[in-house]
């Protein structure tokens, strides 16, 4: 009997094996995106082949090719960032970090790299881990952080796992321990069987799929699919919307889950901010303006399911003072598209994508170069 159950055993241990070793070599990867590939230790980065996008390198980020340690000569711009600074609909030259690679070299007389560690859907603390494991050995110069509430918030905060991304399963985060940040999963053990056998990961990808998960794929209205997802679950959690939508809340009448996502994202970005003073890098920061990414009677429609009075500036007015006070250098996004003399609108790709359009990255570069040559990190030639 002994023998015959090691038999079995041992039988059923070659057939894994021998499954891993077949989803190993037939390039299954763990992340299910279609555009994307998995990370174990930031969750996801651009994949080069599959993405469609120019200048992604082996490593998923979306610049030009670089080496490290950093050229004698050369100085460098490394841009933290999500979907604004990875620039999907575009040209990687038409985006305002490949924009600020050329007109820094070109005002300055010197020559500037920009490393670009943005990708989409990444919250603040996929950020804080790519400076800290990428970012640095480049040998920045100066660090643009690119934020945006919106997303952030329910990226940061395990608790609202699902009220915004489909990615939670995946994604690193922070929790606050005594006042230290501690970095978790949303499943750590699961994460971890994930992260070395592609076996798991095709199983857990499965279960996750039956626990609720949306099926997107052959779907004529995923967006529709995917927002009614987010809003289910949103509503388990007592939220009347999706969790990020209450960014733009007033601080006193969010509910507090999302104070506690402002608490932990402003311990993030405190972070980065003392990794980059400890090297005396400076930190120039954008805060990009939920509100402005809608059209006027969408966030009609967004008020009406919210039993709170939303301000279009909340987000930016508390953040921006913050990250001031860290002593980053912030360029005032929303207000210089509102001086700007043209409507919001033309910044943008649409209502639909409410990432930066053309003309956007254009003056998204131009405003942090001015920023840039005003603090002395840039000089005019």
């Amino acid at each position: 009997m002994s023998k015959k159950l090691a038999l079995l055993l041992s039988s059923l241990l070659i057939a894994l094996l021998l499954a891993e070793v077949g989803l190993r070599l037939s390039g299954y990867d763990i992340n299910s995106h279609p555009h994307w590939k998995f990370h174990p230790r930031l969750g996801w980065v651009v994949d080069p082949q599959k993405s469609g996008l120019d200048s992604v390198q082996p490593s998923g980020f979306r610049h030009s090719a670089l080496t490290v340690p950093k050229p004698q000569g050369v100085r460098r711009l490394l841009v933290l960032g999500d979907s604004f600074g990875l620039g999907t609909a575009f040209a990687y030259a038409q985006t305002f970090p490949g924009l600020l690679q050329e007109r820094l070299s070109q005002t300055s007389g010197h020559s500037w790299q920009v490393v670009n560690l943005s990708v989409d859907d990444w919250g603040s603390a996929q950020q804080l881990i790519a400076l800290q494991e990428f970012g640095l050995a480049h040998e920045p110069d100066v660090v643009v952080l690119q934020a945006f509430p919106f997303n952030d918030l329910c990226n940061n905060e395990r608790l609202l796992a699902f009220t915004c991304s489909l990615q939670d399963l995946h994604r690193p985060y922070f929790v606050l321990d005594k006042g230290q940040l501690e970095l978790t999963r949303l499943h750590p053990w699961r994460n971890a069987l994930t992260s070395r056998l592609r076996l798991f990961g095709l199983l857990e990808n499965s279960l996750d799929r039956r626990q609720g998960g949306p099926e997107l794929e052959g779907i004529e209205n995923p967006d529709q699919v995917m927002r009614s997802f987010f809003q289910e679950n949103a509503r388990r959690q007592g939220f009347e919307y999706e969790g990020a939508v209450y960014a733009v809340v007033p601080h006193e009448l969010q509910p507090p889950r999302i104070r506690r996502s402002w608490q932990l994202t402003e311990a993030i970005y405190a972070r980065i901010s003392e990794l980059l003073k400890e090297k005396n890098i400076p930190l120039l920061a954008l805060v990009v303006p939920f509100s402005f990414t809608f059209e006027g009677q969408q966030w009609d429609e967004l008020q009406r399911l919210i039993p709170a009075p939303m301000i279009p500036d909340a987000d930016s007015r508390r953040l921006e003072p913050f990250l001031k006070g860290l002593g980053a250098a912030v360029v005032p996004i929303r207000r210089l598209i509102e001086t700007s003399g043209r409507p919001p609108g033309d910044f943008f790709i649409s209502a639909q994508d409410g990432h930066f359009g053309v003309y956007g990255h254009a003056r998204v570069a131009e405003w942090i170069l001015d920023e840039l040559l005003r603090q002395g990190v840039a000089r005019q030639r």
